[in-house]
């Protein structure tokens, strides 16, 4: 037999999907946005096709169009120790309270490779018309390197990330999402 778990993204109701293939299991339980199960190896097959149908039935579900949370819009230079220590008083952060994500509208990015094969993401330089500027980091996003380097202006949703590496005491950006800025216009 083999065990499994899974979690999901709001809008998908992951124990539905489970109940609705639960003739190729021998147990499962849990809840609407995670559980966990048990199945026969020789069911395996059969069961991956039925759960993943399950799923893709309730793909395109209001509820499952993918969404951000923005908590703010931001200019680069409020993003300051006194922001991250504001905002890390409503911590401890998880399912049923939301780290705080932020937009900034309009930014320039220069974007280099993360890690020492480059894979791990991208290190990214942000600068806005009004003279702020601000590091930021985006973890497994190494695929969108090409589209920065073509430059134009973006729009960024991230959250704050405390930044005491060498001994410094200051704030980074942890990016969750970024789209070419409407009208793409240059950088500032």
């Amino acid at each position: 037999v083999g065990r499994g778990s899974v979690r999901a993204p709001g809008g998908y109701d992951v124990h539905a999907a489970l109940a609705e293939c639960s003739a190729h299991l021998l147990a499962f339980g849990g809840h609407e946005s995670a559980a966990g199960l048990t199945v026969a190896r020789s069911s395996l097959r059969a069961f991956a096709a039925a759960f993943s149908a399950a799923c893709l039935r309730q793909v395109g579900a209001p509820s499952v169009v993918p969404s951000l949370d923005i908590a703010a819009r931001l200019r680069l230079d409020e993003v300051t120790l006194p922001l991250l220590e504001a905002v890390s008083l409503l911590a401890p952060f998880g399912e049923a309270n939301a780290e705080p994500v932020f937009e900034f509208d309009g930014v320039s990015v220069a974007a280099t490779p993360l890690g020492r094969d480059g894979t791990k993401g991208l290190k990214l330089a942000l600068g806005d018309a009004a003279g702020g500027a601000a590091e930021a980091l985006w973890f497994g996003a190494a695929d969108r390197l090409d589209a920065f380097r073509r430059g134009g202006c973006w729009d960024v949703a991230a959250s704050l990330l405390p930044d005491d590496y060498g001994g410094r005491h200051g704030v980074k950006l942890k990016v969750v999402d970024a789209r070419q800025a409407v009208g793409g216009g240059a950088a500032p």
